[in-house]
Parts: C-alpha cells; structure tokens; sequence
C-alpha cells in the first residue's frame, strides 16, 4: 500500500508583519501623543539648523528681567503656526517657537497690509519703511529693525541655489541693541548757523533711522 504524504508549508510572515506593525504602532502612538502634549521638538537636522545657537541662549538668559516685543511682519500671517506651513520659512519658525518660551518675549505676528495701524505704532514717523519680511524688537522706548532674514546663495556660474536663513545672529543683535540702548549717534554740531535736521536733512534722517542709526544735534 503506496501512502502519499502531503508537506504543509505555513507562510507567518503575514502574521508576523501583522504583529510587527501592531508592536511599532503601540511604541510610536504613545510617544507621539506626549511630544504633542508636551509640545516638544528635537532638532535632527545634523547642523542643527533648527535650534538657537548657545551664544543666543546665553544672551537670552542674560536679559530675562527685560520685557522685550518682537513684531513679526508676514504677509497672510497672524500667529508662529503660519511659519510651519512654508518649508523655506522653518528656521524662522522654530526659532521664533524657542524665543517665545521665554516669559519677558512676547511675540506678535501680523500683516502690515491688514493691520496698517499696529505698523504706524512701531513706525510712527515713517523712517523705518516696515514692509513684509522685517521683524521689529522693541524695549521701552527703543525700537530696532532687522531685515534681509534670508540671503541668496550662489554657486560658481552666480546661479541662485539656496536661499540661507541669517536671521538668529541679526535678530540677537537687535535684542543686545534695545536692550542694553546700544544705539549707534549721528550727531549734527550746531551753534555756528549751521542747517538743522529736520528743515534741511529730512530725507537723510529718514534714510540713517531706516538703516537703524539715531539722530541728534549737539
């Protein structure tokens, strides 16, 4: 009597992926829900390009008994969130996330075109020319301009690549410069019939306060 037996072959590896994905989804889930509760961000990026440089830090410790006012001039753009929509904008947005977790920073974004009144109260005289892409740090009574936050890069035959954020080292000068009133003088000498500012220099005034320069007769 010829008896023929049969091989079963069983196949896991469906099962096995199954129990794969179940486990990488029980680790990953909860650990997304406490970042997001946590509102917690980890800088991957191998130049860290998101995060603030240590010299930033220690500059913004260094004036927590100041209450600074950043201003944030963005067409369409009314909170920090708008910045995380555009891929180009993410330096900003992750640096503007870590300044606002300081007490004595507060932050307001806004359009000039739509809140034209906000941008005449930074700018009351006008020498500032506040347009989109600025951002204006303001403490007490001084008030400092930063723009040109990015920079185009070029490569050998001077064809745009990249456009490179600047904007940390410019917007932590602005801090140092209202904060500690470092504000560079022009000083106009007077006494001998000389012309003055504002009757004769009006449009140089408006050009030296507009590259963040002050004036002043002596």
């Amino acid at each position: 009597i010829a008896v023929s037996k049969t091989k079963r072959n069983f196949n896991f590896s469906g099962v096995v992926a199954l129990i794969l994905a179940l486990l990488l989804a029980a680790i990953i889930i909860p650990i997304n829900l406490i970042v997001n509760y946590f509102n917690f961000n980890i800088d991957t990026t191998p130049s860290k390009m998101y995060s603030l440089t240590d010299k930033t830090i220690n500059l913004l410790d260094s004036v927590k008994d100041k209450n600074i006012e950043m201003y944030v001039l963005a067409k369409d753009v009314d909170d920090i969130e708008d910045f995380s929509k555009d891929d180009l904008a993410l330096p900003l947005y992750y640096g503007l996330k870590q300044y606002s977790e300081y007490d004595n920073i507060k932050i307001t974004c806004f359009d000039p075109q739509k809140n034209p009144n906000l941008a005449k109260t930074l700018d009351p005289e006008g020498f500032l020319n506040l347009s989109n892409g600025d951002i204006v740090l303001k403490c007490n009574d001084l008030v400092h301009r930063v723009s040109d936050l990015f920079i185009d890069v070029e490569d050998a035959n001077g064809v745009i690549i990249e456009e490179k954020y600047v904007g940390e080292n410019s917007i932590a000068g602005a801090i140092k410069t209202v904060t500690e009133g470092d504000i560079a003088n022009i000083y106009f000498l007077t006494g001998h019939g000389e012309k003055t500012i504002k009757e004769n220099y009006t449009f140089f005034e408006a050009q030296t306060k507009n590259a963040n320069y002050d004036l002043d007769e002596l």
